[in-house]
């Protein structure tokens, strides 16, 4: 036998055998496909934001959350509902309700500065946005679109972390009943189409939180509840601290506007979930220039989105367990 031939034969085996494990590995076969080199965490979300895309969301089933719970690293797809308020030069403001998902993914659970352990109350959890899909229709503007600047990172975190936006606004509410509380009201009215309007109703929304909480403390010190698990969820301190920044991009395309946040806009939530569901709700404070061909053409004055959903769960690092 020629050293050609001998040479020519081990080829011939090298593809039988191959073609042999593509077979077993075939769906159907009972065996498991060897895992891709591509079928890291970045593989892994760009697969489940093409399955979002064609996926029909009203169809798909919620997955409940147990709260106070801490979740393993993972990226979760969220159906939500938000309004978000929008102010284009030269045609006026109007808030749009919108709907559609929303996919953040979140990291493995870790101390927070000065704790040990990891959990409910003293760990934090990085999170980013990985994707967002919404859209809605306006009188004024039309249709509207929204989708993730991915250029921009939209990075966050959850847990035991600095929260001092929420303090500024209990001092706003201190001070309601004082003069500078009639002062900043007189201002606000001036101004009523500013964001002070969007900061009254926030006001608002915590004032209505803290009375509940306190009732809440002084049923609990008299007895009459018990401070379990069964107890209202709107306790401060049990809730987790959410603060996230996020870049979109707006279509109207009646308008033929395609527009950029200048600067991302930050998300603020208390928290009973990772991530947040129901109707817990999550605000934008500050008002942020949109920008079209580089030019500002409006400002997208506020954000609250009003109710979410997990509809999809994937762990990270891809594991055969899902979280649900």
């Amino acid at each position: 036998m020629t050293h050609l031939s001998r040479l020519a034969r081990v080829a011939l085996a090298v593809l039988a055998v191959g073609a042999a494990l593509a077979t077993a590995a075939a769906p159907g076969s009972g065996a498991r496909r060897p895992a891709s080199p591509d079928s890291g965490e970045a593989a892994v979300i760009a697969q489940l934001i093409e399955e979002m895309k064609a996926a029909e969301l009203h169809k798909m089933k919620a997955i409940p959350l147990k709260p106070y719970e801490l979740p393993p690293a993972g990226v979760d797809v969220m159906r939500v509902q938000l309004d978000e308020t929008y102010k284009i030069d030269g045609i006026g403001q109007e808030t749009v309700k919108l709907t559609g998902w929303i996919a953040a993914k979140h990291s493995t659970p870790r101390p927070a500065p000065g704790e040990t352990e990891v959990r409910w109350g003293t760990a934090i959890i990085d999170t980013e946005f990985v994707a967002l899909e919404l859209k809605g229709t306006s009188d004024l503007f039309g249709s509207v679109k929204v989708r993730l600047d991915t250029s921009r990172p939209a990075v966050g975190q959850v847990g035991k972390i600095d929260f001092p936006e929420l303090e500024q606004v209990r001092a706003a509410l201190e001070e309601e009943g004082g003069p500078k509380g009639e002062e900043k009201k007189a201002d606000e009215k001036k101004s009523a189409e500013k964001p002070g309007s969007d900061l009254d109703q926030l006001r608002k929304e915590v004032e209505k939180l803290r009375k509940e909480v306190e009732l809440l403390r002084k049923a609990v010190e008299k007895g009459l509840i018990k401070p379990d698990e069964s107890t209202p969820k709107l306790k401060i301190e049990r809730a987790g601290k959410c603060k996230a920044t996020v870049s979109v991009i707006i279509e109207m395309p009646e308008l033929k506007l395609k527009m950029a946040t200048k600067d991302a806009v930050a998300w603020f939530s208390l928290v009973d979930t990772i991530p947040p569901v129901g109707h817990t709700a999550s605000v934008a404070l500050k008002p942020s220039p949109l920008i079209s061909n580089g030019r500002e053409v409006g400002t997208l004055m506020s954000g609250r989105v009003r109710f979410r959903e997990v509809v999809r769960s994937v762990p990270l690092p891809l594991s055969p367990v899902a979280r649900r």
